[in-house]
Parts: C-alpha cells; structure tokens; sequence
C-alpha cells in the first residue's frame, strides 16, 4: 500500500496566495463599482447642495441618458479627441443626489491599415447631481455648482379629426445637457420617461 507524503504550507505562503487572489478578484471587479472610501460621503454631499429648494423626493428620476460625447485634452495627440459615451449608470445616493457613472471611449486612428484588432481608448468619469423631477438638475463639478434648467418635459398636441373627435398625443422630449470639467467639455443627451 502505497504512502502519501504530505508538506505543511508555511503560513506566509497562505497569506500572500490570499492577497494575490484578492486583488486578482479586485482587478476584474466591473467599472461601476462603489465609491472608494476616500469619495465624498453623503453627509458632505448634503451640505453641498444644501439650498436646493424643492418639493419632496420623487420615488424614481423620470429620465435616463440616451447618449453623449466627450471632448478630451490629454498629453498626448493620439489620445486626445472625442469620446463617445459607451455606458452610463446613474445610483440613488439619498432624497434628491445621485451619483452619474460615465464610461467614454475613442477608438485609436492608425496611420496604415492592417488586419489587428482595434483599440480603444477609454476614460471613466463620475458626477454627483441634486435633482427631484423639477425644472432643475445641480451638478457637482469639482468645488463648483453647474445648474441646468429644464424647461420642458414633454409636448402636448391635439388632432382635431371633426367637430365631434380630436386625439391627445402627449410626447416626451430630449435635453441636451453641457458642461465642463476642467479641459474636458461633455455633452450628454437625457430622455425623459
């Protein structure tokens, strides 16, 4: 009957394959994850946007991005440009503030053509925003408030077919919202439920 000889692992070893598979588990962890710790907690959040007047929390936001582009100053010429909104998440913080998640991305120009796969150029951004459904959105961008009147949401138009019948058909608009963040200029268009 054969023996099977077993070597004791040095707890050392243990612990560095755990934190190796910690962060390998960290890494791959999707773009949209929480807020780092250091990030502005609500409380201060609170404060920032505190003078926003307004009716009381609406159970959900009545919009959603449909779309946008950033202009991108980097350091370098190849990376600087256009990006297009590739994805957006917008998170509940508390009450009115919400938290924007933005992922752009720029596909790289190549001088000659060849067969390899392309490559993408990608920046993630975060925004706090105030908003209740109002005639308002408040943007947090760096120390500064951007403020973004709405004036309207939808349009209202009656067919009138005979003296007797008419039709209502009420449409929902699109807004374009701009503004800046330092050499960044990002323009994002928002569709209203």
């Amino acid at each position: 009957m054969p023996v099977q000889k077993t070597m004791p692992v040095p707890d050392a070893l243990l612990a560095a394959c755990l934190i190796l598979l910690a962060a390998l588990l960290a890494a791959s962890a999707p773009a949209f994850a929480a807020p780092a710790s250091g990030s502005d907690p609500i409380a201060s959040l609170q404060q920032f946007f505190k003078g926003q007047e307004g009716k009381s929390s609406a159970p959900a936001i009545d919009f959603e991005v449909v779309g946008g582009f950033a202009d991108i100053t980097t350091g370098s010429k190849d990376s600087s440009g256009r990006y297009f909104l590739a994805a957006s998440h917008i998170t509940r913080l508390s009450g009115d503030i919400y938290r924007l998640d933005l992922a752009f991305s720029k596909k790289m120009e190549q001088d000659i053509m060849d067969f390899s796969p392309a490559y993408y150029f990608t920046e993630n951004r975060s925004y706090y925003f105030w908003y209740n459904n109002g005639d308002r959105i408040v943007i947090k961008v760096g120390a500064s408030q951007a403020a973004i009147p709405i004036a309207r949401k939808e349009i209202t138009r009656v067919d009138i077919q005979s003296m007797d019948t008419y039709s209502v058909d009420r449409q929902k608009l699109f807004k374009d919202l701009t503004f800046t963040d330092g050499n960044t200029a990002i323009s994002l268009q928002i569709r209203f439920k």
